[in-house]
């Protein structure tokens, strides 16, 4: 049985769905609070055994309606203690600043989305963990999502891939993490330039790839309903995709990290990660001047 520790994010949607997924969790203790949940898949693999937050009684709270065995009064505590750590999102996108300790000790570590909203702590993060050998990826679940994982099914539906348009809502870089990388998911990593041609807070952003593809990313904070899907167009059709499956592609997440842990091999390359992210904030620069194009 894998042991894991989930850092931060206890009193946050993520922190509260990865510990339903994980652990045999108290089913009506979750009810009674109207905490998110998803069927519990891997418990049979893994166990969510430690638990901190900057808030304890949240923590606290979690570990009571999820079955963790222990809160810790300082996240260094976990190191060797747990075979992985799950850094989870706390809305406050400097979750990643938890990162550090588990990396340097070589503890198989997976960053909730997104891994930086600057592109130099994001590449100092992936560097600390290539010089001390940890296994660990970031990536939105969006990636794992079933709707996109029939590569086969996609193909013969719209034949080669032209181009293609993804949605989502809220900030662009702590939400467009989801839609951008199902983008680059559909599309293959390998992105040459952005070019932001909307207004703050309504991203229309122009993906061009190395490849001479191209796509459309959407993300707007406000002016629609929430929405996450791709509109894939090819040589043979198009298809429109609703990712509407959030048991699924966030157990198909967790239980790629689990594989990682037992493994030592990520699920997602670092270098695909570190692209996406430079990708977001380059386009949100690019609109803030004016619309220019910027080359990662």
């Amino acid at each position: 049985m894998i042991n894991i520790a989930i850092v931060r994010g206890a009193g946050r949607y993520h922190g509260r769905t990865f510990s339903s997924i994980i652990n045999d969790y108290d089913k009506e203790a979750y009810k009674e609070k109207r905490w998110p949940s998803s069927p519990t898949a891997l418990a049979d693999r893994a166990h969510v055994s430690h638990v901190w937050d900057p808030d304890r009684a949240v923590a606290e709270e979690l570990a009571e309606a999820a079955r963790i065995d222990r809160v810790v009064d300082d996240p260094r505590d976990v190191i060797g203690e747990v075979d992985g750590v799950i850094i989870a999102d706390d809305a406050t996108m400097a979750h990643q600043q938890a990162a550090p300790p588990f990396l340097e000790a070589g503890v198989p570590t997976f960053i909730d989305k997104p891994l930086s909203t600057d592109v130099d702590e994001a590449r100092q993060i992936v560097e600390l963990a290539r010089r001390n050998g940890t296994p660990f990826f970031s990536a939105s679940a969006l990636r794992f999502a079933n709707e996109l994982r029939d590569r086969e099914a996609l193909a013969d539906r719209v034949g080669e891939i032209t181009t293609i348009c993804a949605v989502g809502i809220n900030e662009l870089v702590f939400y467009g993490v989801h839609p951008m990388e199902a983008l680059v998911t559909v599309m293959g990593a390998g992105i040459r330039s952005v070019r932001n041609v909307g207004l703050p807070g309504e991203a229309i952003v122009r993906v061009r790839f190395k490849d001479g593809r191209q796509g459309t990313l959407i993300v707007y904070e406000k002016g629609f309903a929430y929405s996450l899907e791709v509109t894939v167009h090819g040589t043979k059709g198009h298809l429109r995709i609703p990712i509407t499956d959030s048991a699924g592609f966030y157990t198909n997440m967790l239980s790629a990290f689990v594989d990682m842990v037992e493994t030592g091999q990520p699920p997602v390359p670092a270098e695909e990660t570190l692209e996406i992210i430079q990708a977001l904030v380059l386009a949100k620069q690019s609109v803030a001047e004016g619309g220019v194009e910027k080359e990662l």
